[in-house]
């Protein structure tokens, strides 16, 4: 058992919704699950209870809880005596991304990497797209993960890691749900919810206008999850990015695949001068490991 599998037990005990731990957590619903039920195999117990508002801890899960409590409080407690002593030698870098990068593997490819080179410490932030460059600018980041499309054309060094393409998300109960494929003039019907920070919600507008139709915008949010709290309670469909939609891997959703979807690529920016040789080094270790994964190819932009 992992301190991470504790962190995860924790957050979700918290949270009650995989889906609001997921992105607590920065990763996927698959990968918590994934977590979850590593502990529970290990440990030969239920830890959670399925409800129709949610979850909840079983028995077992209420005795386990202060123990994992206790010990990950231990380790932070550890941890942060050891860091002085445990930083000095290692290289460090600091990765910044857009949200909604986690369902690609990113945080597991980091895990990856630091394994693999242990002598360098790696820190992972999420802020949104218009902070990107001045930090790479005031060198508080060393690499940007960023949609193409809020990229900025001159001056850096980009490369795209994988391309993602464009699906529409709505209640299970809806008509059109089963009917994929659609196209987007086939959601003229329906209310939707606009991310405000990402480039799909961006395009939302223009790609329904270019289909024939103004949408009916009720809903304008920050987060993804609201969108797909508002989508399973049938208040309104969402186009999102499919790799995002599908992570959730929630029944009261519905993920449909479109035929004229908005292709998106995500780049690795460094920036315009003097790029850290390990943060080189790690960008072309993302790519590859993001190519094995997605089957895209990464390329100088």
């Amino acid at each position: 058992m992992t301190f991470r599998q504790l962190e995860a037990f924790l957050v979700l005990a918290e949270k009650g919704s995989f889906s609001l731990a997921a992105e607590a957590l920065y990763t996927s619903q698959s990968t918590l699950s994934k977590q979850i039920k590593a502990m529970e195999q290990e440990l030969d117990t239920r830890l959670f209870l399925r409800k129709s508002n949610g979850i909840a801890l079983s028995s077992s899960g209420i005795l386990f809880e202060p123990f994992a409590r206790t010990a990950m409080e231990e380790f932070r407690r550890v941890k942060n005596a050891i860091a002085p002593f445990t930083s000095l030698n290692k290289k460090q870098i600091t990765i910044c991304s857009e949200p909604g990068m986690t369902p690609y593997g990113i945080l597991d490819i980091i895990d990856d990497y630091q394994r693999e080179n242990p002598g360098v410490a790696i820190q992972f932030r999420e802020h949104g797209f218009e902070e990107l460059y001045s930090m790479l600018d005031r060198r508080e980041a060393d690499l940007a993960l960023i949609w193409e499309e809020n990229a900025s054309p001159h001056g850096y060094d980009a490369l795209r890691l994988l391309r993602d393409e464009s699906v529409a998300m709505l209640c299970a109960a809806d008509p059109l749900a089963g009917k994929s494929p659609v196209s987007i003039s086939d959601l003229a019907g329906e209310v939707f919810s606009l991310h405000q920070r990402c480039a799909i919600g961006k395009c939302t507008v223009s790609l329904c206008e270019k289909a024939g139709f103004v949408p009916q915008v009720a809903y304008r949010v920050s987060r993804t999850s609201s969108q797909m709290e508002l989508a399973e309670l049938g208040k309104a469909a969402a186009l999102v990015m499919g790799e995002r939609a599908y992570s959730w891997n929630n029944p009261k959703i519905a993920v449909l695949r479109l035929r004229n979807p908005f292709l998106a690529h995500v780049l690795a920016v460094l920036p315009r001068e003097g790029a850290l040789p390990e943060a080189k080094k790690f960008r072309i270790f993302l790519a590859y490991k993001l190519h094995e994964r997605t089957f895209q190819t990464a390329s100088p932009v």
